[in-house]
């Protein structure tokens, strides 16, 4: 219930499977509603539940406090950094803890460790062969490409004009294509074949 200009209005809401509340989009007024004589909750117990909260933010406040006195203090110019905080866990009550202690986290980081190592050595073997083919790669193209110019050289019957759309292209046709290319050009021009000429 809402008071506004000794006006009573009520708020609808419902609440969703997810325990999330939907407010109502509109007040609905009421022309007249009169409130229980007695209140849902005594003054009492509302005095007493407000001194509660207010205790507990004091108390919040003070250790907030304590802990900025602490850091103001003048600190001892050869006193460990990490040794202040140190003693700030200890005082917290804090344990300390290390990764080492965990038998999963030992072994987990032993077998990143190794895996690592294999990972890294087989990066080098395969740069060392991508190298290698690199290398293969071109010699065979030299090795292709002589091997194709022989061919065309052995078409010495025909001229150079003839032979000059195989030489352009002399390494995107295969031997076998150059080969044909050339017989046909042969055959068209009706080449002979003959010793004596």
């Amino acid at each position: 219930m809402l008071k506004a200009e000794d006006k009573y209005s009520r708020v609808d809401f419902s609440i969703n499977e997810n325990g999330t509340y939907t407010i109502g989009a509109e007040l609905v007024a009421f022309d007249s509603y009169e409130p229980d004589a007695e209140p849902q909750f005594a003054a009492e117990a509302i005095a007493e539940y407000v001194a509660q909260k207010k205790g507990k933010k004091d108390e919040k406040e003070t250790e907030e406090n304590k802990d900025t006195t602490e850091e103001d203090t003048p600190k001892d110019e050869n006193q460990d950094p990490d040794d202040e905080s140190d003693d700030k866990d200890k005082k917290k009550g804090k344990k300390e803890y290390s990764l080492e202690e965990i038998p999963e986290y030992v072994e987990l980081r032993d077998a990143f460790n190794t895996l690592k190592t294999q990972y890294d050595a087989l990066e080098v073997n395969y740069n060392n062969a991508k190298t290698s083919i690199a290398d293969l790669t071109q010699f065979k193209n030299t090795v292709l490409k002589k091997e194709k110019q022989e061919m065309i050289n052995s078409f010495y019957m025909l001229s150079d004009e003839d032979k000059k759309d195989v030489v352009d292209h002399i390494d995107e046709y295969s031997k076998d294509e150059i080969e044909a290319k050339l017989s046909i050009i042969c055959v068209r021009n009706k080449v002979s074949f003959d010793k004596e000429n």
